[in-house]
């Protein structure tokens, strides 16, 4: 029952509290890029989540895809600037969902009131 805003700026400090943790296992500077990554992709999980008809499947697809990085084995001495240059894509790549129209976001408030 918040607006887009409220929402988000409601949400962002659970997000980045959840990812705390990881200033203790990798340091603070991937631990820091992982929080910025979780406050920046917050507004995307909101606006996927509000352009998805209010399902959660669009934001954890993206959630998941932004950590499939785990997936990678990495060679010793190289986890600092792979986690640091992963963040810095994983905090602007997802905003590109931004890019969706607002009337796009209006049509599917619209469809979601008639299924009502």
């Amino acid at each position: 029952n918040r607006t887009f805003g409220r929402a988000v700026v409601a949400t962002m400090p659970l997000v980045v509290a959840a990812h705390v943790p990881i200033v203790f296992g990798s340091g603070l500077a991937v631990g820091g890029a992982a929080m910025v990554v979780a406050a920046s992709t917050t507004v995307s999980f909101a606006h996927l989540w509000e352009m998805g008809r209010r399902t959660i499947w669009a934001p954890a697809l993206l959630h998941t895809t932004i950590d499939t990085f785990k997936l990678v084995v990495l060679p010793p001495g190289s986890t600092v600037m792979f986690s640091l240059v992963l963040a810095a894509v994983s905090a602007t790549v997802p905003l590109l969902v931004l890019a969706v129209p607002r009337t796009v976001r209006s049509q599917n408030r619209d469809l979601d009131d008639a299924d009502r």
